[in-house]
């Protein structure tokens, strides 16, 4: 049963990585495409 929690417990902490991941790359994006479109 352990193994079970351990898995699941896995699952949460990668889903709570990926949830912050994909938020700094879709704000990473933002900012590129900002400074593309303003040079200065």
């Amino acid at each position: 049963m352990k193994k079970t929690q351990d898995t699941t417990a896995e699952i949460k902490r990668l889903q709570k990585e990926l949830k912050r991941v994909t938020e700094e790359r879709d704000i990473l994006k933002k900012a590129a495409a900002y400074f593309a479109n303003n040079p200065n």
